[in-house]
């Protein structure tokens, strides 16, 4: 039975509201779970988390067959759970990533841990899987990418240290220039990069200081 039909006899049959009401309450609560192990991710929560703590990584490589990847991203999970992250807490994400000034798409699995993980443990594991780069953020570290690649940090707070995430579009093009993974687009600052010494994360002061504010 639909959503919609559910409602329809809550409203009209009184003497049995109550329990429609709890089904339809258990019915969207389990469609959410579903939509997050399916690589979606309401954009709420990520705003949430990201404020005390986030950190997006894959442990995808072109060079692995799909198999492997999939079994680096499981030793992924593994080792997060390790540090003490709750499963619960780690929701795959199907991603698209666009190199700046190229039309190539790579498409991977990644994870969004909504738990804080420290500044250590993300580089590590960043390292650890070779990746070009990682998102991540803390109380005191606003969410950004580091692009070991580019040696370049991106940011994606304004000038009150607000995060900027936004729905994702359909058939927007180059969406993952701008950040997206599952749901939501994450609205990086590409104008204005900082410089990364590939160890320290960057500050809620330096971001202040390119933004000028």
């Amino acid at each position: 039975m639909k959503r919609s039909q559910m409602i329809r006899i809550a409203h009209a049959n009184p003497q049995i509201r109550e329990r429609v009401l709890r089904v339809i309450e258990a019915t969207d609560y389990v469609a959410e779970l579903q939509k997050e192990s399916a690589g979606g991710l309401p954009i709420s929560k990520l705003m949430r988390y990201a404020q005390t703590g986030v950190f997006i990584v894959s442990a995808f490589r072109n060079e692995f067959s799909r198999r492997e990847n999939k079994l680096r991203n499981e030793e992924l999970r593994q080792r997060l759970v390790a540090l003490g992250v709750p499963p619960s807490k780690i929701v795959g994400l199907d991603s698209e990533w666009a190199e700046m000034g190229s039309d190539a798409v790579t498409k991977e699995k990644s994870m969004a841990v909504l738990y804080p993980v420290s500044w250590r443990d993300a580089l590590s594991l960043s390292n650890y899987y070779e990746q070009d780069g990682f998102i991540w953020s803390s109380p005191n570290n606003p969410l950004a990418m580091y692009e070991k690649s580019r040696n370049k940090v991106t940011f994606a707070v304004d000038n009150k240290m607000a995060v900027q995430l936004t729905l994702s579009e359909a058939n927007q093009e180059n969406l993952y220039s701008k950040g997206r993974g599952g749901s939501f687009d994450i609205g990086f600052n590409w104008d204005l990069p900082l410089r990364w010494n590939g160890t320290s994360p960057v500050t809620r002061e330096e971001v202040l200081e390119a933004l000028g504010a």
